[in-house]
């Protein structure tokens, strides 16, 4: 997400895409044992806040976000 205001409202407007069905995934073999097909890693080297959201259906509006406050 781009701002807070963007997280906060859900504004996906600016956004960059990092996980979805052409990025990130798990090895075929892992996906039964795991759970789930996509994942997404980030790497923060630099001090903030860094804000993650789901665009899919009404995940955003539900609550399926993250703000990641990097010390």
């Amino acid at each position: 997400m781009p701002s807070a205001r963007a997280f906060h409202e859900c504004d996906f407007s600016g956004a960059t895409e990092l996980a979805g069905t052409a990025y990130g995934g798990v090895a075929p073999a892992d996906v039964d044992r795991l759970g789930y097909s996509n994942v997404y890693e980030a790497q923060l080297d630099t001090a903030g806040t860094i804000y993650f959201a789901c665009q899919v259906g009404a995940h955003c509006t539900s609550g399926q976000k993250i703000a990641v406050a990097v010390a």
